[in-house]
């Protein structure tokens, strides 16, 4: 690490001299990003609501992989991520109700351009992962987006835009990139590449790119057989490594203009996600730079060759978009987006560190400790998901602005669950008489259908004064069929004849902007928005002779309701006229109603039941401010800083909820700060040197299943986390070499907690389990260098 310090202080240092005699250089920033957050294209500065863009060069900078890189660099947004697959993005405090909801729909939209993501939730998978090489930009909308992205965008929005074939000039580019992480075995490595042929001039051209990621993994599996799992550890055969994880991203687009002003766009994008492992599940029972968890030693697996856990999830996303230049009223464009995507994931899940003893856990013995028996859950499912968007917007400069379309999505889900003690002895199954391996065969069949108009009008009145409103009518049916049986109990359940749900509505959601933009670079607006997401249905309860004082808390609903939110903001964005110094800042509130929460309560004997329902309103307010400064020719500095706090507003005794209380999983504070430096001079040959580094904040969070509030005698919430990057590298036009650090100072804490130890699960001696968490933590110090080439 030293002598990389060093490296960079040399280069840095060597580069100001030639760069102080260029005294004619002025400090300027990067051209203003053109985004399309509001379904036409404008510069950010004049986008009249909160939106933070990186376009490809900073994406590149960052070094992003997926859109976890954004955290700490975007004002107001959080993110719950365990494992491939399973991304909750949190923007402005509206999360998703907590780790483990069921059938919900996401609290933030996912685009992969004009193709919607976002599918239900279940305990194992949400949102796919967005691969973020050879995107143009990735916008984040804050805010409730309801009135242009409809349901599932009430508390904002995620577009990952890739870069769009060029019909005029051919281009490649590659880039190889080598890494070591602390505490993992072998390298991490990723190849990426790009090109553009057109295949006529002017009139078609076809953009391919790739993208292979092997992150190793850097926390191991120790198999145990008893309950003193802590003395075993030390002599216990371990899985090295287990967190590893690869991806594939391949993409194609072509671009046709069969006729002046008519472009039509079909593409193609594949997304592969694995992993060794669940999560980077680490205990803390083994402390930090100790990073392991326990599995439970599972001779069925070991005859087999079984993995005790992966994760395989595969993504297809096939979009058509079509566009016609208009030549009436000014200019106008219309718009269809056809979109297909089909996901298939599963995964295996060790479930001994949150359940113990099956044996005692279903209540069969309660003095049993003879072993630590195999108890294990697989989970699956298979999205099919097509949309249809047909939307007229204005392009030129008329006084009345206008976006007006028809939007349809077809939503079908299949869920599975299943968990079983296939691994444990007969002789256990002969003397409790449990009739089969498996405890808990679940199948939920969701269906929902999205129909909806909207429109949205700007009138500018002269003066840099203008006025909009919008209005969004959506009206969703669902439909779920959801079953389980129980073959250890022998019991069939209704797995066979599954139970049916159903529910619809109808919602408007209407958005209202005042607005000034001056000839100075500053704009200026408030707006009042609102946004909602669909409601659904709980699987089940499976007890099973636990939780023996169940009558003393809420009855599980079958359905919960839609949840809505109404967000009022105020917002400035100034950019000087030397273009030397940019700033965007905004203050808001937030009314979030019948929120979609995860309801759970400890039982007396310590086991846990959760489920999904609706729990009061909550108020959340908060400022965000975004700055960029060219300190110098060859020097910028960025710093961005969120404040989101939000409480409940009424009391919800069925969840637990006292007014007052903080609302849970949101950080109150992040920042970021970052310094770049590009040297106009050449240090070597033709090659200029530059450098980066970044600080990344996110502050403390409340945990309300697993800190005080949950478990008032031995809970923690989640820690804050400041994590440092850098970079230096030597570049041409077409040669790009660089050497980085990620997580600098080693950071060691929890980014969440999925599970405490069941106290009648695990009895070792001398040790109170109690105090044991299953914690995701943020991946260690990794040093790499990357080489990239273009043409």
């Amino acid at each position: 690490m030293t002598a990389i310090l060093r490296a960079g202080l040399l280069l840095c240092a060597a580069a100001v001299a030639p760069a102080a005699v260029a005294q004619e250089a002025q400090p300027t920033l990067a051209e203003e990003i053109i985004v399309t957050a509001s379904k036409t294209e404008q510069r950010l500065g004049l986008v009249t609501a909160s939106v933070a863009a990186f376009d490809s060069e900073a994406l590149a900078r960052f070094g992003a992989q997926d859109a976890n890189a954004l955290l700490g660099r975007v004002a107001g947004l959080s993110i719950e991520t365990s494992q491939p697959g399973f991304a909750r993005y949190v923007i402005r405090g509206v999360n998703a109700g907590g780790q483990f909801g069921w059938r919900q729909g996401a609290a933030t939209a996912i685009y992969l351009d004009e193709a919607p993501l976002t599918t239900r939730t279940n305990f194992f998978f949400a949102s796919p992962d967005i691969n973020l090489y050879d995107m143009a930009r990735i916008e984040v909308l804050r805010g409730p987006q309801g009135t242009l992205y409809g349901a599932s965008a009430i508390g904002g929005a995620i577009r990952a835009v890739p870069t769009a074939p060029d019909r005029s000039t051919f281009s490649a580019k590659g880039e190889a990139e080598l890494s070591s992480t602390q505490d993992a075995g072998s390298p991490n490595f990723a190849l990426r590449g790009a090109v553009n042929l057109p295949l006529a001039t002017d009139t078609a051209a076809l953009r391919i790119s790739g993208d292979y990621v092997e992150n190793q993994g850097f926390i191991d599996a120790i198999l145990i057989r008893t309950q003193d799992f802590v003395t075993e550890a030390a002599t216990a055969p371990r899985i090295r490594d287990y967190n590893s994880q690869n991806r594939l991203t391949l993409r194609a687009a072509l671009s046709l203009l069969p006729a002046e002003g008519v472009e039509i766009v079909p593409s193609l994008t594949y997304l592969r996600n694995r992993a060794g492992g669940a999560g980077d599940f680490a205990l803390n029972a083994f402390g930090n730079r100790n990073r392991a968890t326990v599995f439970a030693f599972n001779p069925t697996f070991e005859a087999d060759g079984r993995p005790y856990e992966f994760v395989n999830d595969e993504l297809v996303v096939a979009s058509l978009k079509m566009t016609a230049d208009i030549d009436a009223l000014g200019g106008l464009q219309l718009v269809s987006a056809t979109n297909w995507q089909d996901r298939r994931a599963g995964g295996r899940d060790d479930s001994i560190a949150s359940n113990g003893s099956w044996v005692v856990g279903f209540g069969f013995d309660d003095t049993y400790a003879a072993s630590v028996d195999p108890s294990w859950g697989e989970f699956g499912t298979r999205g099919r998901q097509f949309s249809q968007e047909v939307r007229l917007v204005t392009t030129g400069s008329q006084s009345l602005q206008l976006v007006g379309g028809l939007f349809y999505n077809r939503l079908r889900q299949t869920d599975t669950i299943l968990y079983s003690f296939e691994g444990s002895p007969q002789a256990l199954f002969d003397q409790f008489g449990v009739a089969d391996a498996i405890s808990y065969d679940g199948r939920d069949d969701f269906a929902e259908d999205e129909y909806a108009a909207f429109a949205n009008a700007e009138l500018r009145l002269g003066g840099g004064f203008a006025v909009a409103g919008g209005l969004r009518v959506t009206h969703y049916t669902q439909m779920l069929l959801r079953g389980a049986s129980f073959p250890a109990f022998d019991d069939p359940g209704d797995r066979a004849n599954p139970s049916r749900l159903t529910a619809s509505e109808t919602r408007l959601t209407p958005r209202l902007v005042a607005s000034w933009r001056g000839s100075d670079g500053v704009t200026a607006y408030v707006s009042a928005a609102e946004g909602f997401r669909t409601g659904g249905g709980n699987p089940p309860e499976n007890l099973r002779g636990q939780c023996p004082d169940r009558s003393r808390f809420p009855a599980q609903p079958d359905q919960f309701d839609a949840d809505s939110a109404w967000s009022y903001e105020v917002g400035v964005k100034a950019r000087t006229r030397d273009n030397r110094l940019a700033i965007n800042a905004a203050a808001f509130r937030v009314d979030w109603q019948d929120i979609q929460t995860g309801v759970s309560f400890t039982c007396a004997d310590n086991s846990v039941v959760s489920y999904t329902g609706n729990a009061g309103t909550a108020r959340i307010q908060g400022v965000e401010i975004e700055a960029a400064l060219a300190l110098l020719p060859d020097l910028n500095a960025s710093a961005v800083i969120g404040y989101t706090h939000g409480k409940f507003t009424a009391d919800a005794p069925e969840a637990g909820i006292t007014r007052g209380e903080r609302l849970g999983y949101i950080p109150e504070w992040t920042f970021n700060f970052r310094l770049d430096y590009s040297a106009p001079q050449p240090l070597i040959g033709q090659f200029k040197p530059y450098a980066a580094a970044d600080v990344r904040h996110v502050g403390n969070r409340i945990d309300p299943l697993y800190g005080p509030r949950g478990n008032p005698d031995f809970g923690v919430d989640l820690p804050t986390q400041t994590q440092v990057d850098a970079q230096i590298g030597l570049r041409t036009g077409k040669i790009d070499l660089s050497l980085f650090v990620r997580n600098l100072t080693n950071e060691d804490v929890a980014l969440q907690q999925l599970a405490l130890f069941a106290t009648n699960g695990f009895r070792p001696t001398g040790f109170d389990t109690r105090t044991q968490r299953e914690e995701v933590v943020l991946r260690p110090r990794t040093f790499g260098l990357t080489a990239r080439v273009s043409y």
